[in-house]
């Protein structure tokens, strides 16, 4: 019976690759989502929803403070910049949260703000605030490991890492 799948390699390759990823899958944990509108009034609904990941992982009080900046400044600092390029901030939002060993991977999906957050907290790193519109870039670049920011077709994503271990690095603003 095995025959007809180990004699063909693209059957082969297909089945191997979706063990595969069951296995990923598996290990990785998993995934919690909240869809919300990006808006200062989808705040408390974000804190509760980190608030509960950090419960079921059973993740200490300063971890959870450091998950709740990285996830309210990266909403501030969208808001900010959608607020500068124009007036509609009623756009929807998703977050999903997942565990991946020590870090916890937080992906933000909105529609386009028109403006590279990657560029914008690697500037206020950099060197000195400029305004206080850059405070939000500066918090996030000190509580995350990582953080990508791509733009799609109208969308941007957020991908950021934050370390989620019990001795926390501490980084200062220079």
């Amino acid at each position: 019976w095995l025959a007809p799948i180990t004699g063909n390699g693209m059957t082969s390759g297909t089945v191997l690759t979706l063990l595969l990823m069951a296995v990923l899958n598996l290990k990785g944990g998993r995934k919690r989502t909240l869809k919300t509108h990006l808006d200062k009034a989808s705040l408390p609904q974000i804190q509760r929803f980190v608030d509960d990941f950090c419960l079921r992982q059973k993740w200490s009080e300063s971890t959870r403070n450091r998950l709740q900046l990285a996830a309210e400044e990266t909403l501030l600092a969208m808001l900010g910049i959608r607020e500068k390029n124009r007036a509609s901030t009623s756009d929807k939002m998703n977050i999903e949260l997942r565990r991946s060993g020590e870090l916890l991977e937080m992906d933000v999906a909105v529609a386009s703000v028109d403006a590279n957050m990657e560029e914008l907290i690697g500037l206020a790193k950099g060197g000195e605030m400029q305004s206080i519109q850059q405070l939000p870039f500066q918090i996030l670049g000190l509580v995350t490991e990582d953080i990508k920011h791509m733009q799609f077709h109208g969308f941007d994503f957020i991908c950021m890492k934050v370390k989620c271990g019990s001795a926390l690095p501490v980084r200062s603003i220079n």
